[in-house]
């Protein structure tokens, strides 16, 4: 395979690998945000609780509605809670693609900088080739 011919495949690879970067980099944002609106909703519901809580009259009507609406959002929190430590551990994992996907791009990149560098040497080499024949003919030639 000719030096051009690998040039021209890594940089194919190496736009496959961008595509791929930027899916995983997706991917990674998704999980960010999905981790951020639980703990928005576990914010929430704290919030709820808490004003509720300070609106109550001391009817036995309401403290009952009170209790079953705070039941409630307990246990929303403590789901949203184990729900959270799972979206944070999604979140590293994301986070990992990523780096894992910059860091093959950043293989294939090298390898076609360094492909374009022998391109560059070998190109210059044939054109210092090319200007020794061009001198060797001349100083071979009769003077007039």
């Amino acid at each position: 395979m000719t030096a051009r011919r690998a040039l021209k495949t890594l940089e194919t690879l190496g736009r496959a690998r961008d595509f791929e970067l930027s899916e995983r980099r997706r991917e990674a944002a998704v999980a960010v945000d999905r981790l951020q609106r639980t703990i928005a909703m576990i914010g929430q519901l704290r919030d709820a609780l808490r004003e509720e809580g300070e609106v109550l009259t001391g009817e036995p009507a309401m403290m009952r509605v009170y209790a079953a609406f705070a039941a409630d959002a307990r246990r929303r929190i403590t789901a949203l809670v184990a729900m959270q430590k799972q979206l944070e551990a999604d979140v590293d994992r994301a986070d990992e693609r990523v780096r894992e996907a910059f860091e093959a791009l950043k293989q294939v990149e090298q390898a076609a900088d360094a492909r374009r560098q022998e391109i560059a040497l070998e190109d210059a080499r044939k054109e210092q080739a090319a200007d020794d024949d061009m001198a060797t003919s001349r100083a071979m030639r009769p003077s007039a």
